[in-house]
């Protein structure tokens, strides 16, 4: 259920070739797949779909600093991230923007640094408030375990 966007996000961290950008913490909104599910099976379960409404924000229930989320799965990994300044990967990310021009493929772009340091937060909808979640220390040993069972690391 991972795309290969947060697969390769946990195989970076886990190969210690992920770094915190300094004084950039974005918070996102993400869904552990077991959430998701919970909340599909909620609104099918009980039908309960507002007139005229016609999609519904999926998602846990909280949102999440990347620091804080990529250094809970460093933890699960036993490994340490380090902090590298802004400016080295504005300086590597414009070096990306270039071998781009060239056709060439480089994992950092000034478009990805910007979704990098960037805050995306949905709305997720109040009908799913009452609904139990996986905690994010819990669906990232899971998610961790699946991977390793699965052969990915």
């Amino acid at each position: 259920f991972m795309g290969e966007h947060y697969m390769e996000f946990f195989k970076r961290i886990k190969n210690k070739r992920y770094f915190h950008i300094s004084d950039k913490n974005p918070i996102k909104t993400y869904g552990y797949v077991e959430n998701i599910v919970n909340q599909i099976l909620f609104l099918s379960d009980k039908m309960i779909f507002e007139k005229g409404k016609t999609f519904y924000y999926l998602g846990d229930k909280e949102n999440y600093f990347i620091k804080e989320w990529s250094s809970l799965i460093a933890k699960n990994f036993n490994v340490k991230i380090f902090t590298l300044p802004f400016l080295l990967f504005k300086i590597v990310s414009i070096f990306g923007d270039i071998l781009k021009y060239f056709e060439y493929q480089f994992p950092l772009t000034s478009y990805r640094l910007n979704n990098l340091t960037s805050d995306n937060k949905i709305p997720i909808d109040e009908i799913f408030n009452n609904l139990n979640y996986l905690s994010i220390n819990d669906a990232t040993k899971k998610t961790i375990n699946y991977l390793k069972v699965k052969n990915e690391f």
